[in-house]
């Protein structure tokens, strides 16, 4: 349901004018919060959006599974 209404809102600004998203301290995001993202990331593929996330270089395996499977599927 979450992840349905952040990308129903999302993919409707989209429509109207390209968007930049920025989060920072990802390596503060639990799991839940990681899948969250990744769910949300994986729906707005298509769509004139750019995901910028910050973290810390020493974080947890996690968020680097997390984001490397993100970039390896090219999102």
């Amino acid at each position: 349901m979450l992840v349905s209404f952040i990308v129903d809102i999302l993919q409707h600004l989209a429509e109207i004018k390209a968007l930049v998203i920025l989060i920072e301290d990802c390596h503060w995001m639990d799991e839940d919060s990681l899948t969250l993202l990744q769910r949300v990331m994986n729906q707005l593929v298509h769509y004139p959006i750019a995901f910028v996330l910050t973290k810390h270089l020493g974080t947890t395996p996690e968020l680097g599974l997390c984001l490397n499977a993100l970039m390896s599927q090219g999102v």
